[in-house]
């Protein structure tokens, strides 16, 4: 899948609609305005201002912006829109994303900006330093920011930490590879595991095993392999 954001812009761009936005969560939403015919789509209450932007969890993190979000107020979804049924984005619920994320792991030892966060029946977005931009109704009912309690590290967000259960790489965005050179590789157009196999003097299941590969016949341009 083509990678549409680098790690850093994509957490810049959803803190800065935590930031710069009025948000609300509302269950099935990914960025409509809270006009009066949204609000009855999504059963917001009449209070929230006609100036909000309504979201949940999933289509605040991995929906709105891959989507189009650009915050226009005048567009039914904020200036988001379905993709076609063809593409991977299209299925994706809070449930399925992992599915099609590299790296997944429980292991949060070695987790990047960017990168989804997941526990069941919710995601959200690490954004370095131990924190996440999320959107919830568990506090605030809105898009904020709160702590990650796996990374181990006391944030300004203290009051509002979680643990997570899995996190993982998203297939649009570009990741950086933060490990000692010449032990990863990048798979390009043409590549095979036999061929990235005979390039590092290995083997095709020692390549497999080191990147949970369980179909040797199935690796995706971009995708980072561990060669050692």
């Amino acid at each position: 899948m083509e990678k549409i954001y680098k790690a850093k812009d994509y957490v810049d761009l959803l803190i800065n609609v935590c930031k710069s936005y009025k948000t609300y969560y509302a269950w099935g939403a990914f960025g409509a305005p809270a006009n009066a015919k949204n609000k009855a789509r999504y059963n917001v209450p009449e209070e929230v201002s006609a100036d909000t932007f309504l979201f949940d969890c999933s289509g605040f993190a991995y929906r709105a912006l891959p989507w189009g979000w650009d915050g226009n107020p005048n567009r039914v979804y904020g200036g988001a829109a379905y993709p076609t049924k063809s593409s991977p984005l299209y299925p994706l619920t809070t449930g399925s994303i992992l599915s099609i994320c590299d790296d997944v792991s429980d292991d949060f030892t070695n987790i990047q900006p960017g990168e989804v966060l997941y526990m069941t029946g919710h995601v959200g977005i690490y954004c370095g330093d131990g924190i996440c931009v999320e959107c919830t109704s568990k506090w605030d009912n809105c898009v904020l920011l709160s702590e990650v309690s796996n990374v181990g590290k006391t944030t300004p967000y203290h009051d509002r930490r979680r643990t997570w259960l899995k996190h993982g790489k998203l297939p649009f965005v570009e990741y950086k590879v933060n490990n000692v050179p010449g032990e990863y590789y990048t798979v390009k157009k043409g590549d095979n595991l036999t061929k990235i196999a005979r390039m590092f003097n290995t083997s095709v299941w020692t390549l497999a095993k080191l990147n949970k590969i369980n179909n040797i016949n199935l690796i995706r341009v971009g995708q980072v392999l561990r060669i050692k």
